[in-house]
């Protein structure tokens, strides 16, 4: 494992002993374009016990929503910061 990943997968794997609404979890580390860590946590399936991996796949339901809004309101104010600049440069 890449050593700069160390300290997030000591967090996850103490904050998975902590948190027993959390059954299991996968993380993708990428930097630019290469993946530092991909890692799967606890299980995927608690009647079963298999386990995650880093290609288990989620049903994240409508948390998509709140990422799609936040991204929009980040261009948003991108989009305002060069407008406000090309409005002073004129």
């Amino acid at each position: 494992m890449d050593p700069r990943v160390g300290d997030i997968d000591a967090f996850i794997r103490t904050a998975m002993t902590k948190a027993e609404a959390t059954p299991g979890l996968a993380i993708v580390v990428v930097d630019g374009d290469h993946v530092v860590m991909a890692q799967g946590y606890g299980v995927a399936d608690v009647r079963t016990g298999q386990p995650v991996d880093a290609d288990t796949g989620f049903y994240i339901a409508s948390a998509t929503k709140s990422f799609t809004a936040l991204a929009i309101a980040a261009m948003a104010a991108i989009a305002r910061a060069v407008n406000d600049l090309v409005a002073e440069a004129m």
